[in-house]
């Protein structure tokens, strides 16, 4: 399993990353790690302009989100499905500071006039929680 290898790299490195960014499936997804106290968010961002690919097929149910994935954990930690879009061309935005780290989803469709995401998940860097998002121009109020 990658996780296994992905852990196994992280361990013998003493280092975890804040979020993982990967692509290639066609579409996008993000998926939440809990394991102890850190929060780790999983981001496919597929769909940036090749053939969009749906995760159900007609006739199955619709995803719904968030959904809990056994299958994925390690036995002490939890994984969970947060959201998607197997629909849309899309890209991702990533905003960092000192303190957070904010990765945005914003579906093609919706132009460069939409300015909210479709989705979107920060990291605090000090805790490793998720966290709602406060523009550092605004951390101090």
């Amino acid at each position: 399993m990658v996780l296994a290898e992905i852990d196994a790299a992280c361990d013998k490195a003493g280092v975890w990353p804040h979020a993982f960014l990967s692509g290639h499936l066609h579409n996008y997804q993000r998926f939440t790690r809990t394991e102890g106290k850190r929060q780790t968010p999983f981001l496919v961002a597929g769909n940036g302009g090749h053939a969009v690919n749906p995760l159900t097929r007609k006739g199955n149910p619709a995803l719904r989100t968030p959904m809990a994935q056994p299958s994925l954990s390690n036995g002490s930690d939890s994984v969970v499905f947060e959201n998607y879009d197997d629909q849309d061309f899309g890209y991702t935005r990533i905003i960092a500071d000192a303190k957070q780290l904010r990765i945005e989803y914003h579906p093609a469709s919706d132009t460069g006039a939409a300015k909210t995401p479709d989705d979107a998940v920060t990291v605090d860097l000090t805790t490793h929680q998720l966290v709602h998002y406060v523009p550092q121009e605004n951390a101090n109020e």
